[in-house]
Order: C-alpha cells, then structure tokens, then sequence
C-alpha cells in the first residue's frame, strides 16, 4: 500500500474516493465544486451530468475489505477489487463471428 491517503471520501453514489482523486477531477474540470463544510469537510460537487454528489470523509480504519488503496508515488488512489474493468475504462466488445459452412 506504501503511501497513505489525505483523506478518504465516501460518496453518495456508493463509491470510495481518496482527496487525490476528487482534486484531479476538480482541477480538470470534470467535477465542478459547490459546497465545501469547514466543519465536517463534507463536499458537494456537481458532475458534467448535472448529477450533485455528496462526499463525506471516512476513517481509513473503516474503509470496506474490498477497497485497495495503490500508489504510484504521484498520489492514493481506491482501487474496488470487486470490478474487474476500471469504471474508465470500457470493455471492448467480442466480435459476433457467423459459422459459414465448409464447402
């Protein structure tokens, strides 16, 4: 696991993001910030979808067994050992072949 995250962040689309992860979307514009508590650091963000999530922190301690926290030294990031294919990434699809008769 090496490094440790800032923050672990529970969102309300039922998945597990680190502060690394959120602050790339953010300052790529992906997400776009809307609310941000000082008191329990709860952040409400806004997809390109117009989809609001809620993020709130929770302790790493209590993170769930499939939750991977990896690294590259750049940042921390979840990794759901439940998936198989990253949530970015699309599977391609398999080629339908027709059986063709030997003639």
């Amino acid at each position: 696991m090496g490094d440790r995250p800032r923050a672990v962040y529970r969102c309300s689309d039922g998945r597990y993001r680190t502060r690394w992860q959120i602050d790339r979307r953010l300052a790529a514009g992906t997400w776009r910030r809307c609310l941000e508590s000082s008191t329990s650091a709860t952040l409400l963000v806004e997809r390109p979808d117009g989809l609001l999530l809620s993020l709130s922190p929770v302790p790493t301690a209590s993170l769930p067994s499939w939750i991977e926290l990896r690294s590259d030294g750049r940042g921390v990031w979840i990794a759901d050992r439940r998936r198989t294919t990253p949530v970015d990434r699309q599977v391609p699809r398999r080629r339908t072949t027709v059986d063709t008769p030997n003639v």
